[in-house]
């Protein structure tokens, strides 16, 4: 109605339609953005990079850069002999959110370890694992 009052004819009628047309989209927009109008949070949780292990005495110390995935609740360190098939979780806890800035595994001296990091978020209490990181690896001394 107001398009038509503002314009006449067969112009009035483009208007509103085009009125239409985005009070849609923004209905659209709203209804995917949930109740409460936040983003929802995206669904990949997307891996560590860069993971690196420098060795030491007995142990290594792991760096990686942390997920670009926001709200992560922690990482999980994965790590093998190199002559092992499969990963076992090197801690049954969980590793800071702030380990990426160097976390240490105590090892065994002798043989050559493979680290793989994953990222875990929480949502709505259903823990969500990204896929582990390239590898890396270490020989303590």
């Amino acid at each position: 109605m107001l398009a038509m009052r503002c314009a006449s004819g067969r112009m009035g009628k483009i208007l509103l339609i085009a009125l239409l047309i985005a009070c849609t989209m923004v209905a659209g927009a709203s209804k995917q953005a949930g109740a409460s109008g936040n983003a929802q949070v995206p669904s990949i949780v997307y891996p560590p990079t860069n993971l690196v292990a420098m060795p030491g005495q007995s142990q290594a110390t792991l760096t990686w850069m942390p997920t670009t995935t926001s709200k992560i609740d922690h990482y999980v360190v994965y790590r093998r002999y190199t002559t092992e098939t499969g990963f076992s979780a090197t801690v049954p806890t969980k590793v800071s959110a702030n380990a990426y800035r160097g976390y240490t595994v105590n090892l065994p001296v002798g043989e050559t370890y493979e680290f793989k990091v994953s990222a875990v978020r929480i949502t709505n209490g259903k823990a969500e694992e990204s896929s582990k990181s390239k590898p890396t690896y270490a020989v303590p001394y």
